[in-house]
């Protein structure tokens, strides 16, 4: 079992502070502790993300990944410390798994947009997978801040509409926009026919 945190926390919740992670991992037992890189991350935000992974190397067991830009600025961490390429990524086939696996990835996240047979037959040739099977997943990330164009406050929904209906927009705790799917995502009707090696439910 594993836990992962989250880097990007929609506001008005706080991300976990290092003094709370440090806690957690003394109390977590034999369950792994994650922390995950955001998801828009440019050459600052990098540099501080750097920073903050060295004061808690010691207590993390790995780091969900959410783009090839961090796998390779991460690249040097203590061969211990487990690396997930996240659903971000965009994996959709076995030949774009061996590539980060050759980078020193130890499990992949196949994409979401997968058909469920075409999911099934990368599941069947990639070993070393972990899939998403439930949660309301972005759909878009936006560096345009919504909120504070229509001066919307954060405590409260905003609804996009457009011909597709609408959809909620969240703002993280870096100002990035996430445009939400408007119903959870799940493969737990099929999750039986899959034979996934690992799955992951984002809360």
């Amino acid at each position: 079992d594993r836990i992962i945190l989250s880097a990007d926390v929609f506001e008005p919740k706080k991300v976990f502070s290092i003094s709370d992670i440090k806690t957690l991992a003394k109390k977590k037992g034999n369950t792994e502790l994650f922390i995950s890189t955001p998801r828009m991350m440019d050459d600052l935000k990098i540099t501080q993300y750097a920073s903050y992974l060295e004061k808690l190397i010691d207590d993390i067991d790995g780091v969900l990944i959410s783009n090839l830009g961090a796998l390779h600025a991460f690249k040097d961490l203590p061969v211990r410390v487990k690396r997930i390429m996240d659903a971000s990524a965009n994996i959709h086939n076995h030949e774009a798994a061996l590539f980060y696996y050759g980078l020193g990835t130890d499990l992949v996240t196949p994409s979401v947009e997968l058909p469920a047979q075409a999911l099934k037959a990368f599941l069947d040739n990639t070993d070393k997978t972990e899939i998403i099977t439930f949660g309301r997943l972005t759909t878009m990330y936006m560096a345009h801040d919504l909120f504070k164009a229509h001066e919307h406050p954060v405590d409260q929904p905003f609804i996009l509409h457009n011909e597709g209906g609408e959809y909620e927009v969240k703002r993280d705790v870096h100002g990035k926009c996430h445009l939400l799917m408007q119903n959870a995502f799940t493969l737990m009707p099929f999750i039986n026919q899959l034979n996934a090696k690992s799955v992951r439910i984002e809360a």
